[in-house]
């Protein structure tokens, strides 16, 4: 069963097959330039025929209707990541309304497809916003705009665009000796630290308990040989188990990139859900040289 557009007058309108027959239609309207544009109540006007979502609320600043996030009681730290519904915007002319922004729309036309047919969707627009290291936060940008209809009433989940939008600190590494050079054809240890690490955050004004463990470690060695991937962190010498040989002379940078799965908590840490996705994060180590070492005759014992 296929979703489709359909532009009535200057009012476009967003139609699925569900919602024709048990709705007649849905819309998103745009009045004003959404970067400041109010939002009209035309529900009235539309009476039973149209929706839209959140008509009596106030102002929207940038975006696809995107506004500053209602406030929530204080909090100790602030979360690093802010997902809030929003409102659509509309667009006002001599000839009347200006449907929805092409944002939007393009966005609204994909998120549709992952829709059950038989059940239909909401126009549930929402932005995110991040923690700045000024403690502010970003501006708004458009997060997602359809909500699918379920049978029972959908509980919160991280998906895994919200894990990658999360500050994840990347993994320490180790790469050679601590004095940063190493004799050309020995065998450079590396290692790295594979604790999981904590998060939280506040979706929706729920605040979300975030938990990523490390599972995949990437190596790239820049020597022009093949990144090592493995699931093992390593340790140090003597119970080394990764390492590289160089077999040229010359200063790499190794790189190390985590791969990180996730779960979330909406009991602060008693129970988790696992996320489906991946995140990654990449460390880079200090500059490691590779020497030549040459033997040479002396006079005297060298101590």
């Amino acid at each position: 069963m296929k979703w489709y557009i359909v532009v009535a007058s200057t009012l476009l309108i967003l139609h699925s097959p569900a919602n024709l027959s048990s709705h007649q239609a849905q819309a998103m309207e745009m009045r004003g330039s959404c970067s400041g544009g109010e939002v009209r109540d035309s529900a009235a006007k539309f009476a039973d025929k149209y929706l839209n979502l959140n008509a009596q609320s106030t102002t929207s600043t940038t975006g696809c209707g995107a506004r500053a996030p209602s406030s929530s009681p204080a909090a100790t730290t602030p979360p690093p990541v802010l997902i809030t519904r929003t409102e659509t915007c509309e667009a006002t002319t001599a000839l009347g309304i200006v449907g929805v922004a092409g944002t939007c729309i393009g966005r609204a036309v994909a998120e549709m497809q992952d829709c059950d047919p038989t059940l239909g969707f909401e126009l549930a627009p929402t932005v995110i916003q991040t923690l700045q290291p000024d403690g502010t936060y970003s501006n708004p940008t458009l997060n997602s705009v359809v909500a699918c209809n379920t049978t029972d009433p959908a509980p919160l989940v991280v998906t895994e665009a919200d894990f990658r939008t999360l500050p994840l600190t990347p993994s320490t590494i180790t790469v050679g000796p601590p004095h940063g050079w190493i004799p050309v054809t020995m065998a450079t240890i590396a290692y790295t630290d594979p604790h999981p690490q904590t998060l939280t955050t506040t979706l929706l004004g729920q605040p979300v308990t975030i938990r990523a463990t490390p599972t995949h470690y990437t190596w790239d060695w820049t020597d022009g040989t093949p990144p090592t991937t493995t699931t093992d962190p390593g340790h140090p010498w003597p119970h080394h188990t990764l390492s590289h040989t160089y077999t040229t002379t010359g200063t790499y940078t190794v790189t190390m990139t985590t791969t990180w799965t996730g779960e979330y908590s909406l009991d602060n840490g008693t129970t988790y859900t696992p996320i489906t996705g991946t995140a990654t994060t990449t460390t880079t180590a200090p500059p490691l040289t590779v020497h030549e070492l040459r033997s040479h005759l002396v006079d005297t014992l060298i101590t």
